[in-house]
């Protein structure tokens, strides 16, 4: 894991990996550094699988948290939380 950036208009994070195939970008639809960790382990099984790294990153977009976690709430103030 070489840089998070949480895109906050997003509500996503842009990742970049350092890979025995080269640097890999992949976006994922929440804005956590914890999930971004979560995918580095998963690129290294995805490695040691002998699967395709890019695509491996490029399906990390459709992670979707379960029930409540991860969901991002709009207060009646108007506060995203």
């Amino acid at each position: 894991l070489v840089n998070v950036e949480l895109i906050p208009g997003d509500l996503s994070s842009r990742v970049e990996f350092a890979t025995p195939q080269g640097p890999i970008t992949a976006v994922l639809p929440v804005p956590s550094h914890h999930i971004a960790r979560n995918a580095a382990g998963a690129l290294a099984v995805a490695y040691a699988l002998g699967l395709d790294l890019q695509r491996s990153a490029s399906d990390l977009a459709d992670y979707a948290p379960v029930g409540m976690r991860m969901r991002a709430e709009r207060l009646p103030s108007g506060l995203l939380i």
